[in-house]
């Protein structure tokens, strides 16, 4: 199996602790499609019949193809909270695009023309020649890891609307948006990325809604409340007032009031119930007779 990438991403509010049977790797993206790709994730899961994992993701600006044993989808962007309940056998080979790959992977599959905010908060099946190939050749290759990785790369790599050079020109200028919102916490305001990408406010806010389908304020909003809630979960020490202010608000209500609209839950709500967690989980293995 190639090297992981990382377990977990800061956008999953329930990360695994080793005591679930549920398992989650990450496998970055080779090279030459890295302006495509984010990286490819593979959960498996066996629940006992009575046990049900719900599975909540402040979800990355990008859309995701997968393929399970029932169901095959590019699925957009879901702009709340994405949620999704886990139960009995499964297991999936997903991959998380980079946020310009959009417009090009709905040619891909047929689409040709649509906008991507169409697809956010639905999906659309592989239902093209390709992408049922594509799913039966998965379906085949799993558990083998690396051969299914390999499978998506190849129908990557022979996907010709994705490497026309507008196509890619485009795709990697909203990349690097997008990354320049997540890494520089100074990029508080739509205006702030638009002067350091060189451009209008407008042309900056068309560019970002034509390949996501979401605006240039929701993508900083969402890498903000992506990296509070990592914070929340890894520092216990860190005062809310202090961390709203590192993440980019002004005051600490206003942090809480975006935080409890998405989550469902104040920041220090989430961060005492994260803890009572993760207490559980290491009791349970320091106590497991396995």
């Amino acid at each position: 199996m190639r090297q992981n990438w990382h377990k977990t991403g800061k956008g999953l509010l329930t990360p695994d602790h080793g005591t679930s049977p549920f398992s989650l790797t990450r496998v970055a993206a080779p090279d030459d499609l890295a302006d495509i790709v984010e990286n490819f994730w593979l959960p498996t899961w066996a629940l006992p019949d009575d046990e049900v994992i719900e599975q909540r993701i402040i979800q990355y600006p990008a859309f995701n193809l997968v393929v399970e044993p029932a169901e095959s989808a590019l699925y957009g962007v879901v702009t709340g909270l994405s949620t999704r309940r886990l139960d009995g056998t499964g297991w999936a080979v997903g991959v998380l695009l980079r946020p310009g790959a959009g417009p090009g992977i709905l040619s891909a599959l047929g689409h040709s023309g649509r906008a991507p905010a169409t697809v956010n908060e639905g999906a659309v099946a592989l239902e093209t020649a390709d992408g049922v190939a594509l799913t039966t050749a998965i379906r085949a290759a799993h558990p083998h890891l690396d051969h299914c990785i390999d499978l998506m790369n190849a129908w990557f790599r022979a996907r010709t609307e994705l490497h026309s050079v507008e196509v890619r020109r485009d795709r990697e200028r909203v990349n690097r948006i997008v990354d320049l919102a997540r890494d520089d916490h100074s990029m508080t305001r739509v205006e702030l990325l638009a002067e350091r990408e060189g451009c209008s406010t407008r042309s900056l806010q068309r560019l970002v809604l034509s390949h996501i389908g979401v605006s240039p304020k929701w993508v900083i909003s969402r890498f903000r409340l992506q990296e509070a809630a990592h914070l929340l979960r890894t520092d216990s020490t860190v005062h809310l007032a202090d961390l709203a202010l590192s993440v980019g608000y002004a005051d600490q209500s206003h942090f809480t009031r975006d935080f409890a609209s998405v989550i469902g839950e104040t920041p220090q709500h989430y961060r005492t119930s994260h803890r009572l967690t993760t207490a559980a989980a290491q009791f349970a293995d320091e106590h497991s007779t396995d």
